[in-house]
């Protein structure tokens, strides 16, 4: 059977992955910034399931910064203090 594959416009190129039932591909969320989507369409058209991600994706890739930041003033003094084996990062480090 040939591999199926979904353009959209908006999550890019998804792939069917048979052993584990799902859509799946990358994306970037913002310039320089891949990640991993999955889409589980289970029993609802893939169209269907399409349409109701795009917004949340575009909502997600809005508020990219701010959640970068976020995450920055959550965990940087952490991960200087514990995770870090080199000299303390600055915010703008840690969020690149």
């Amino acid at each position: 059977m040939a591999e199926q594959i979904a353009n959209d416009e908006v999550l890019g190129t998804l792939t069917w992955n048979k052993s584990v039932n799902c859509w799946g591909g990358e994306t970037e969320i913002t310039p320089g910034h891949t990640i991993s989507v999955t889409v589980l369409a289970e029993d609802t058209p893939l169209a269907q399931v399409l349409a109701g991600a795009r917004p949340l994706f575009q909502y997600l890739q809005a508020e990219e910064p701010a959640l970068r930041q976020s995450a920055a003033d959550g965990l940087l003094a952490r991960y200087n203090s514990a995770w870090n084996d080199g000299p303390p990062l600055d915010s703008a480090t840690f969020m690149a």
